[in-house]
């Protein structure tokens, strides 16, 4: 009787998978912010996008990383950071506190001019 009673939860995570852990349930994802300067601006738009992840760190949120292209493909951005997230909703904890952030705004304000194009794409991770 007691493996029977044990063995319930897994049955019923198995058979309904919307009720496991919220992680498991939403699925990893992947945020890329694709960032394309203006004509010269390309050494400032790196920079700003640095203080960001510092104050991303400052905060204790995920700093994620900084991509800088290498090789000089037209079209294509000059600077990526993407961050790994475990879940949708971990991701959303993070916008949240970036939105109750004042530094992390003064960025956001000063990235602007800088940039001829902001793309940001969403993944999500298939195992």
């Amino acid at each position: 009787m007691t493996i029977k009673l044990l063995a319930l939860p897994l049955l019923l995570l198995l058979a309904f998978p919307a009720l496991a852990d919220e992680s498991e349930a939403s699925g990893a994802i992947v945020v890329q912010n694709h960032y394309h300067p203006k004509a010269g601006k390309e050494q400032l738009v790196l920079e700003t996008r640095l203080r960001a992840s510092a104050v991303r760190k400052h905060l204790g949120l995920v700093v994620g990383r900084v991509l800088v292209r290498e090789d000089n493909v037209i079209g294509q951005p000059y600077v990526i950071w993407e961050a790994d997230y475990p879940s949708a909703d971990a991701r959303a904890r993070d916008l949240a506190a970036l939105d109750n952030s004042e530094s992390f705004k003064a960025i956001q304000q000063q990235m602007g001019p800088l940039l001829e194009k902001f793309e940001r794409v969403i993944w999500r991770v298939s195992e």
